[in-house]
């Protein structure tokens, strides 16, 4: 009864302070987060494998003593929402709202000039990677097994040695699309013809890269972002909108399972079947990691979050989730990738109790940042691609060890912060 509780006590907190239809029409990265994150990805989760028969019929739940571990995870879970939240507000109202302003203005018309040039080497990059794969790329579409889909999957996704690509594909391409969606949206009118077309071409190959990564979601993902930039703007999103996207993205989501599971004979008994167990799974490993750590494995610290800091204590490095299913379901970590779930699951692995508790505290400050550059007034055109990655992305809802180095968020936008710097640059000169 408490995991069924516990959700709807705080959705009703949650529209004690959020009942206004501004949440609604251009809502704060605090009410996506709440929504999408915690309600629909992990205590959806928690009250469908609060039922034992459904906990016991999940293939790694079973190998589960009791139900004591998801207990914890639903305590978790709450407190780092509650505490996230009221962090959120606090930062963003009462710090960065105020700081960020405080900044050197931009040149407009360099920046979209330099980032045009951006584009133009990511297309490049893109094609490149496109013409050097193709036989993956045509083999995966043109009908290959759902197995084989899910090793080259795991092949572009999870591989060290693909670091860059990932960065390119994932990151800088998407966020690129990210960044021309705003400047269509606010300097349209006034920008070249030339600027025009290739801001449409950078938000449709920003569309083909998420493909690339043969991961269903990833792509629903990117036009959730691009509604972010949306709203970025300052535009509203009413009801009908928001209906007409999920619509869509559920048929997004549809369409990459017929892509990849042909060979089962996918029919929509089937989508309507798979897709509510896919967003169930999603909290799995949150409660794992409370069954495993520390009577299984011990707490990883630093080792299970870079290879930089794993390297300092004599430490192999490997993310909690990815341990997870290396214990778990051995016979699968090939093509499964790791166990991702919900920010505490991860942050109890890393640091125990400590780690829970510090943990929506850290994580509120990245994204009362970043809700807080919606009203910047001269850099906003610089902060637009990583809005749209923070809105698009259930960072929270998959891991936490990236904010507690947050390197890759750094390599994310090196390229915006390098054209930035010269626009400001090239004013100050002018």
């Amino acid at each position: 009864m408490i995991v069924l509780l516990t959700p709807i006590m705080l959705i009703l907190l949650f529209l004690i302070f959020h009942w206004r239809m501004s949440c609604i029409r251009n809502p704060n990265l605090f009410v996506i987060v709440f929504v999408r994150d915690y309600l629909i990805l992990t205590s959806l989760g928690y009250i469908y494998y609060s039922n034992i028969e459904n906990f016991k019929s999940h293939y790694i739940l079973k190998n589960l003593a009791d139900q004591s571990p998801l207990y914890s995870a639903v305590l978790a879970s709450v407190y780092f929402i509650v505490v996230f939240g009221v962090c959120f507000y606090v930062f963003r109202d009462f710090i960065f709202k105020r700081l960020i302003n405080i900044n050197v203005a931009c040149n407009y018309r360099r920046y979209i000039l330099y980032l045009h040039k951006i584009t133009i080497i990511m297309i490049v990059a893109l094609t490149y990677y496109v013409i050097s794969n193709y036989e993956s790329i045509l083999f995966a579409l043109g009908g290959a097994s759902s197995l084989k889909i899910a090793a080259l999957r795991a092949q572009v996704t999870q591989g060290y040695d693909n670091w860059f690509w990932k960065i390119v594909l994932f990151s800088w391409i998407p966020m690129v699309g990210f960044s021309w969606m705003y400047i269509l949206l606010k300097f349209g009118k006034i920008i070249d013809s030339r600027f025009k077309l290739v801001g449409v071409i950078a938000i449709l190959f920003g569309f083909i890269a998420t493909i690339l990564g043969f991961e269903k979601a990833r792509v629903a993902f990117y036009f959730i972002g691009l509604v972010g930039i949306y709203l970025y703007t300052g535009r509203a999103f009413g009801i009908f909108k928001w209906v007409v996207l999920i619509t869509s993205v559920l048929m997004i989501v549809s369409v990459g399972y017929i892509i990849t599971y042909n060979d089962k004979g996918v029919n929509v008994e089937y989508l309507l079947n798979i897709i509510p167990h896919r967003i169930f799974t999603q909290s799995v490993g949150s409660i794992v990691s409370f069954y495993l750590y520390p009577d299984v494995f011990e707490f990883k610290g630093l080792s299970g979050i870079s290879r930089l800091l794993a390297s300092l204590v004599n430490e192999r490095f490997s993310s909690p989730y990815a341990d997870m299913i290396d214990y778990m379901v051995p016979e699968s970590k090939d093509v499964s990738g790791s166990l991702s779930s919900f920010a505490t699951g991860e942050a109890y692995a890393l640091f125990g109790i400590f780690g829970i508790f510090i943990s929506p505290v850290l994580t509120s400050i990245y994204y009362a940042f970043v809700d807080a550059t919606r009203f910047a007034n001269m850099s906003k055109i610089f902060w637009a691609p990583l809005y749209g990655l923070f809105f698009s992305m259930p960072f929270l809802a998959s891991s936490v060890y990236s904010f507690f180095w947050p390197v890759g968020l750094f390599y994310s936008m090196a390229p915006f912060i390098v054209i930035f710097v010269m626009s400001c640059g090239s004013r100050a000169r002018s």
